[in-house]
């Protein structure tokens, strides 16, 4: 009775036949294409490249997440994630402005004999808020290391911001008798002009008490700084 019912079963099962096969075919979908990624998940692992690099492009983004995850995200969404991380920073950066009276006033008290001089924006004052303006800083250590064992020489040099926070950078760069450099001071202004560079000069001038500069070696890109100079003045 077994016997003839697997028999009656192959009799009524249907018969496949391939008649052609293509060895080689281009029609199938990605199959890293993962598109229920949440973009939570991507956000946590690009996180922290993306706050090293802002300009960091989303078409290099899926290309990394598909090398290192193996996923391929739809762009609108990792459009998203981008969009998400750099909202995040910027509130970690209003943050983190609110802090710094906190953190000028720990850098003193930890470092006696630092200069850190914080000014705030006279417009914001007047609409009574508080508006980051500039930021000086010059610790102890390196006045006294200056002072006790460089050479007297001063480079003058400042660079740009980039991210969120615009801005510049100005720096006041010692030298050794190993030609080694060595930081002094440097500051946080709004730009680089005549003003921002009076007003860092005069604070390393009472930092290092060089007085009027004499028997001192300062270089700095002059040709900038006197093209800066004269569009200030010719803007006042």
């Amino acid at each position: 009775m077994q016997l003839c019912m697997s028999n009656l079963m192959k009799n009524m099962l249907p018969v496949l036949r391939v008649k052609t096969l293509k060895g080689e075919h281009n029609k199938c979908k990605d199959p890293c294409g993962n598109y229920k990624v949440s973009a939570t998940t991507i956000a946590f692992n690009f996180k922290e490249k993306l706050q090293a690099n802002p300009i960091y492009k989303i078409k290099e983004m899926r290309v990394d997440m598909k090398t290192t995850l193996n996923i391929n995200a739809h762009f609108e969404k990792c459009k998203r994630v981008k969009r998400m991380i750099l909202e995040d920073m910027k509130d970690s950066f209003c943050d983190d402005y609110k802090k710094l009276v906190g953190y000028a006033n720990a850098l003193k008290g930890s470092n006696p004999g630092t200069d850190v001089v914080l000014k705030v924006s006279r417009n914001a004052l007047e609409d009574r808020k508080r508006k980051f303006s500039r930021m000086y800083i010059c610790f102890d250590a390196l006045k006294n290391g200056f002072k006790n064992g460089l050479r007297p020489f001063n480079g003058l040099d400042g660079t740009f911001l980039k991210g969120k926070a615009k801005g510049q950078l100005l720096s006041a760069i010692g030298q050794d008798s190993m030609n080694h450099f060595y930081p002094i001071s440097w500051a946080i202004v709004d730009r680089k002009c005549k003003a921002s560079w009076v007003w860092f000069l005069k604070l390393l001038q009472k930092s290092l008490n060089i007085n009027s500069g004499e028997g001192i070696t300062f270089m700095s890109d002059m040709q900038k700084f006197n093209q800066n100079s004269e569009e200030d003045t010719s803007n006042t």
